[in-house]
């Protein structure tokens, strides 16, 4: 079978630490669920102030033989940072989501099955208990 390819964009902005672990966890246990692809990680940080050093994209270079990171200077949020990351998408599909892998891998090899039934868009919904982890603010703001 023939391999193809994802680009996954990942915005991120001030992230916590060990979010770089979190990444590279989360694109081994997604290649193992889609051995037959080949994925391409575009982590696009939107002008973070803290949490993002050479270190962390020094091992992301090191551990993801196909990653591009793209630093923007200046916070112009996640609009901006996803427009930037698809401007540099290459591949047959293309995917965004958070830094933390907030969805399941299963649930990102539907989406992709979807796409390869010729679906233009697919859209993910987080379920209720992603929420309960996350700030009031945040929960609020989403909803």
């Amino acid at each position: 079978m023939k391999e193809k390819s994802i680009d996954i964009v990942l915005p991120c902005f001030n992230p916590i630490k060990g979010w770089e672990q979190q990444v590279f966890v989360s694109l081994q246990k997604l290649q193992s669920l889609m051995p037959n692809f080949k994925f391409y990680i575009i982590l696009v940080n939107d002008g973070s102030k803290q949490g993002i050093s050479e270190v962390e994209i020094n091992f992301l270079k090191q551990n993801i033989s196909n990653f591009k990171f793209i630093n923007l200077k200046e916070n112009q949020g996640k609009g901006a940072a996803l427009k930037k990351g698809f401007e540099l998408s290459e591949n047959e599909y293309s995917i965004f989501t958070g830094i933390d892998f907030p969805y399941l891998g299963t649930n990102i090899v539907a989406m992709v099955q979807k796409l390869e039934q010729n679906a233009d868009i697919v859209i993910g919904i987080r379920n209720k208990t992603y929420y309960s982890k996350v700030p009031p603010l945040r929960s609020l703001l989403s909803s």
